[in-house]
């Protein structure tokens, strides 16, 4: 197949095209009019990079960008900012990408969205969150990723519904892999550092700055999603069978949060966590938000849209998309961070990767692709 990868220079992304041209797929790997091609990615006889503006005003870049492909990948999308810039960057895009593919007769749509956009006020502690899951309905109280995010897939309903699309939606837990462990969603920093400035940044918990982070659910489990097993449940969704269905994807057995704390804590410095059980974080915050009473050091964002987004105790499930997919993730939590400390693989607390991680599957794609050429 001939498939477009917008978003093509992120994890994700690079993780992704290298999965496709594993599968013998021809790939043309769309990046931003401000983006370069990865460095650390290897010219390849099957892969095409391409620089487009979809918001450019005549919208013939993506029109001619679209042509001929047999299928789309959606993988860009505006993590931070401003909300004009998640407009424009998530929905306005994806409507000009739309527009680009009716014009072109292309059908075909994977969509990466994410598993924020469901309603965790509505569920309960140790709920199962599955694709029958409520979305999120108030867009008020949500921050703009999310807002941005379910108006990315109504537009894809309206793309199926109006257009005769064949539309996919994946939505990913968190991302990590050797390079990137550290996740936002393992604590709050709120202390003050040596130097007597707040730490307010998730990434300077993994520094020396750092003297303690607030670990609230400790024992709540962490609904991660390895780089490169998102990239296989992304080529295993071009499948037919796939068309109009909705994916959860996270690997198997999760960890709790203090168990993937203490596991990368031997890899990479990391602040020393304050264990806040759920049921004193709620407490916490009614006494914060309701009650008008602050105390001492406690996470100033501490607010219930956060704290059930972000912290609610639940249950994640895969089970749809292995059953329809065929997908199964292969690594384990474990295996990945015993690998990262074996190999002394440099930790980037969250920052962009500066070497591929997927060094290795890049080279596997090339030898698929000469033994294919040469049989």
């Amino acid at each position: 197949m001939k498939l477009l990868i917008t978003g093509a220079a992120s994890p994700r992304g690079q993780a992704t095209l290298v999965a496709a041209l594993a599968q013998g797929h021809s790939v043309y790997a769309a990046l931003s009019p401000t983006e370069t091609q990865p460095s650390n990615l290897s010219p390849h006889p099957q892969l095409t990079w391409l620089n487009i503006d979809w918001l450019e005003e005549s919208g013939q870049e993506g029109i001619t960008a679209v042509k001929g492909m047999d299928a789309v990948i959606h993988l860009d999308e505006v993590t931070s900012g401003p909300f004009e810039r998640h407009y424009l960057g998530t929905v306005q895009t994806t409507e000009r990408l739309i527009q680009a593919m009716v014009r072109n007769q292309v059908r075909r749509l994977i969509l990466m969205s994410s598993l924020a956009v469901y309603d965790y006020e509505k569920l309960v502690t140790d709920q199962l969150l599955d694709e029958t899951s409520p979305l999120e309905s108030a867009l008020e109280t949500r921050p703009h990723y999310v807002q941005t995010k379910l108006m990315q897939e109504a537009l894809l309903c309206s793309f199926s519904d109006c257009w005769g699309g064949q539309a996919t939606i994946l939505r990913p837990g968190f991302n990590y892999n050797q390079r990137q462990l550290w996740q936002p969603i393992l604590g709050l920093a709120r202390e003050l550092s040596s130097a007597g400035q707040t730490i307010t940044d998730t990434a300077d918990i993994c520094t020396s700055q750092a003297k303690r982070h607030w670990q609230i659910s400790p024992q709540g489990s962490l609904p991660l999603l390895h780089t490169e097993h998102f990239a296989q449940a992304a080529i295993a969704a071009l499948q037919p069978i796939a068309i109009g269905e909705t994916f959860n994807l996270v690997d198997d057995d999760l960890p709790s949060r203090i168990d993937y704390n203490k596991a990368i804590a031997k890899i990479m410095p990391t602040a020393q966590p304050i264990p806040v059980p759920w049921v004193i974080a709620q407490v916490l915050e009614r006494l914060q938000q309701r009650m008008g009473i602050s105390l001492p050091r406690l996470p100033r964002s501490l607010d219930r849209q956060e704290l059930n987004a972000s912290f609610k105790p639940l249950r994640y499930s895969n089970i749809k998309a292995k059953r329809i997919l065929h997908w199964q993730p292969e690594m384990t939590w474990r295996t990945v961070l015993q690998q990262t400390e074996n190999s002394g693989t440099e930790q980037t607390a969250g920052h962009p990767d500066q070497v591929s991680p997927y060094h290795n599957a890049w080279i596997r794609s090339e030898e698929a692709f000469i033994r294919l050429r040469d049989s």
